[in-house]
């Protein structure tokens, strides 16, 4: 028995080495080959320590990932970006967290996220663009947290977020912007925290109810240039805004009730170019706002009564070209 004590300890002590971390100094895929020989080249390579880059050099095809198989954590960023031929992200099934940022963009055939469903943190920034054949974000259904920002934004088939389902919390911006095909935003159901919020540019985006959860946001609010969204109820348990509110450039919609849970407005608060709104309901319980008033070009706006409560502002109060407006008698209390 003695004999084969020390070939056990060493082939232990041999598998305990090639899992260690590795490649503090990142790496760069640009071919199919140097995915398919990963292990070959860096076998027992787990822990990559720095950043990950997947992009197909010009003329070239990358079609699976399946060679990345044995990946488990990366210490960096992961690139996944210009891939055209990339259809899937089988072969990441085993990445369990990312330090840095995920990107995955500009691929063009991509369908899904399923590859990364052992996901769960990812500390930097999670940024989903110009992936024109997506519909949807499942395969990211483990992610639970992430600890930069949440930017999602061109691409072109993407209709709801089903995938980002198991998240409850983003600690800095969240922006969805210029996604021609969204309808809601159903699959950020169960968030309840994120740093800033900025819904612009979706044109057809018809509401936020996904958003029923939220409790807090920690800087600004801003809904922008979103065509065929006539209501934001889903804001309506809300109870901090720590910067400014914007609700700007929205032409259907009607109503602001969903800004009911709010006492005071840390910053601006700009209420414009929102044509068929016809009263600021939503805004009668806020009694403070830091700085600036602004109610402007609304066209559809008959009074200022959702505001009878307001006491204080900050910096200047701006009523203009609100064309059904004919006095400011809603602001009594200033």
């Amino acid at each position: 028995m003695k004999c084969y004590l020390p070939i056990l300890f060493l082939l232990l002590l041999s598998d305990v080495a090639f899992t260690q971390n590795c490649l503090p100094e990142g790496i760069q895929f640009s071919r199919q080959r140097q995915i398919d020989s990963f292990e070959i080249y860096f076998p027992g390579c787990v822990n990559i320590i720095g950043d990950v880059s997947i992009n197909e050099a010009p003329n070239v095809k990358i079609d699976n990932l399946l060679g990345l198989s044995a990946i488990r954590n990366i210490g960096g960023s992961l690139e996944i970006i210009g891939n055209d031929s990339l259809d899937n992200l089988g072969g990441l099934h085993n990445v369990r967290s990312i330090k840095g940022q995920l990107s995955i963009n500009r691929n063009l055939s991509l369908k899904d996220m399923s590859g990364l469903r052992r996901l769960r943190s990812v500390d930097g920034n999670l940024v989903v663009s110009e992936n024109d054949s997506i519909v949807n974000l499942v395969g990211l259904d483990s992610l639970s947290s992430i600890e930069g920002g949440l930017r999602i934004f061109n691409n072109k088939s993407l209709e709801n977020l089903q995938g980002l389902n198991s998240l409850i919390g983003v600690k800095d911006l969240v922006r969805i912007h210029m996604n021609g095909m969204l309808q809601d935003l159903s699959g950020l159901d169960n968030i309840t925290r994120i740093g800033s919020l900025a819904i612009d540019s979706n044109q057809v985006l018809q509401h936020v109810d996904a958003l029923a959860n939220l409790t807090s946001i920690n800087g600004a609010l801003r809904f922008r240039n979103n065509d065929e969204i006539q209501h934001i109820n889903g804001l309506s348990n809300v109870k901090t805004v720590e910067g400014e509110i914007v609700i700007s450039f929205n032409p259907f919609l009607q109503n602001i009730s969903g800004l009911i849970g709010l006492s005071t407005v840390d910053g601006n608060l700009e209420i414009r170019d929102n044509d068929r709104m016809t009263s600021l309901n939503g805004l009668q319980n806020i009694t403070n706002i830091l700085n600036n008033l602004t109610i402007s070009k609304n066209r559809g706006l008959m009074n200022l009564d959702g505001l009878d409560r307001l006491t204080t502002v900050g910096d200047d109060v701006k009523v203009y070209d609100n064309q059904m407006i004919e006095n400011v008698e809603g602001l009594g209390q200033l």
